[in-house]
């Protein structure tokens, strides 16, 4: 009898046992959840500069992203610790505390379409927004050239946007616009020549030539002849439209008889400067192809998106997703015992 009453205890109490366990494992589940988000938030909290109401809105937003997606779009296959990452990096890069939502979603999406990721891929583009001196509102104009021209060639967008922000400051002092940089930097680097060297070499060529028609006489009279203008032709272009100009000097020392000696008297004799320009003069097609490819993704504004769109369709996307939003209900479950949490850590320290 005492066994088959035990039996029957045990057939009541067992079911009761597994759920508390249960339960107690998403309690555990849920606070760890709860406190990891708002370990890494802190971080974001100590590089944006907002008022209680703007950074809950931030908080709220980079929940969304991993989750539901903001602003229309697909939710992004990273975790919150990473999207919070990328905010805290953009918020350390002066991005202000209006453009951190969009400047996160831009960067999470190239790093979940493209090679360009991280907190380093982070700081490439905020930095290249700075030289360029473009609004932080063109975030996402900047990620659509890149991408636009990664997919159009023979090199990736980290490799773009490396050698982009080197021949930036440069492309800045002549007037060159981001899409310009962006298509030259493209190009060049499709043709085999590299960031560290590519971009500070058509720098300073750029330079030379701002300098030859700044001070006019025979320097100027040289970059005109070889791009087929009299000197006042090419000094009201390269001032309205350095990019053009540049492109009919490429096209010009084509018909050079010797292309050595004609970048000799234009005054480019460095090594890795002569390596650059004949790369561009030899790939002119490439080059004028990759400069309007970018000017047109630039001001389209959508390759980021679409490229963004169609990764997000792929299973592990949507798993990565679906695990995001099953990790928010343990966070929003563990929010609730936050207080407590608290309430008895503060407890345990007193004695």
């Amino acid at each position: 009898v005492l066994i088959e009453v035990g039996e029957s205890i045990d057939t009541i109490t067992k079911p009761i046992q597994y759920a508390a366990t249960a339960a107690l494992g998403l309690g555990s589940a849920s606070a760890i959840a709860a406190v990891q988000f708002e370990d890494n938030f802190a971080n974001v909290k100590k590089t944006v500069d907002g008022t209680p109401e703007q950074l809950e809105d931030i908080r709220q937003k980079i929940i969304q992203m991993s989750t539901t997606g903001v602003n229309g779009h697909s939710a992004i296959p990273q975790t919150t610790a990473e999207l919070n990452e990328l905010a805290a990096a953009g918020g350390q890069l002066g991005i202000t505390t209006d453009n951190i939502v969009d400047f996160t979603e831009v960067m999470a999406q190239m790093g979940s379409a493209t090679n360009l990721v991280g907190e380093e891929g982070a700081a490439t583009l905020a930095r290249f927004q700075n030289v360029m001196g473009v609004g932080q509102n063109e975030i996402r104009n900047i990620g659509s050239a890149i991408v636009d021209l990664g997919n159009h060639s023979a090199t990736t967008e980290s490799e773009i946007a490396s050698m982009a922000l080197r021949m930036g400051k440069y492309g800045s002092s002549v007037r060159m616009s981001a899409a310009d940089v962006l298509g030259y930097s493209a190009a060049l680097s499709s043709l085999g020549i590299e960031a560290q060297m590519g971009g500070s070499a058509i720098g300073r060529t750029w330079l030379s030539i701002e300098k030859a028609v700044a001070n006019g006489g025979e320097g100027l009279k040289v970059f005109a002849k070889y791009s087929g203008k009299s000197a006042k032709e090419f000094k009201e272009q390269w001032n309205t439209d350095s990019s053009g100009a540049f492109n009919g000097l490429l096209k010009g020392l084509q018909s050079a008889e010797n292309l050595t000696v004609a970048l000799d008297d234009l005054g480019i004799n460095n090594t890795q400067d002569i390596q650059a320009m004949m790369a561009l003069v030899n790939g002119y097609d490439l080059v004028t192809a990759s400069v309007e490819r970018s000017n047109t993704a630039y001001q389209e504004n959508t390759a980021l998106q679409e490229e963004f769109d169609a990764k997000a369709e792929t299973t592990a996307s949507k798993l990565s997703v679906a695990k995001n939003n099953v990790v928010e209900i343990a966070r929003s479950f563990g929010d609730l015992m936050l207080p407590t949490i608290v309430d008895v850590s503060n407890g345990v320290s007193q004695y």
